[in-house]
Order: C-alpha cells, then structure tokens, then sequence
C-alpha cells in the first residue's frame, strides 16, 4: 500500500503451491495514513503451471464511530429512471427485379481442313 505512489508497504504476502482452487484471504489494515494506491506484484516461474490470479478485489473502509440509529437513513432511490436505449425500427429494403439474363450461343468449332494432292 502507497499514500503517494513512491514508497510502499507490504501488508500481505502469500508464496508457495496453493493448489487448484481458488482460495480466499481476506485482511484488516490498521493505520492512520490514507492509502491512495494498491499494487500487486507476482512473481511466477517458467510452465503453464506457474500462474497468478486475482478476482473479486475489493476495498472497504471500516467506520470510524458507532452509528447511532437516529442519524442512520435509508439510501433513497433515484428521482428519474435511467434513459431507455432508444428503438431501432428496420428501414425496408428496396426491391429489385432481375431480368433473367441470356446464355451466349455457342460458337461453332472450325471445320478441320485437309490437303489432298492429286
């Protein structure tokens, strides 16, 4: 974790075979300063086999003071429904009618010739 981007703590590490399921950490992080930036860093090796996942990331923050029920209300709902994706009416597409197009005539071989000497 980084307030800045430039100096970094790590506050969780895992190393070593975890399997072939997935698996779940989860952890709490106790500090006073803000944390802007998280990174992740890897280090595989050299197969198929060696692999990194991350899925379903999330961050939360924890409350600083216990809600009273008094000040606690319910998320009201939006004023206006979202704008509908517009319509799309198919336009008709022009008919064309095909004139059936003629075959050429064949073109007559050549008789062959032959010289005959008398």
């Amino acid at each position: 974790t980084s307030s800045d981007g430039s100096a970094w703590d790590t506050v969780w590490s895992k190393s070593g075979n975890q399997g072939t399921s997935w698996q779940l950490a989860q952890i709490s992080i106790s500090t006073s300063t803000t944390i802007n930036y998280v990174r992740f860093a890897g280090t595989t090796g050299s197969d198929y086999t060696s692999d990194i996942s991350i899925d379903d990331f999330s961050m939360e923050s924890a409350p600083t003071s216990s809600p009273t029920t008094a000040t606690q209300r319910p998320t009201q709902l939006p004023s206006s429904l979202p704008t509908p994706l517009p319509t799309i009416t198919p336009t008709a597409v022009p008919t064309r009618t095909l004139l059936p197009t003629q075959l050429p005539s064949p073109i007559p071989s050549p008789l062959p010739t032959s010289s005959f000497a008398p």
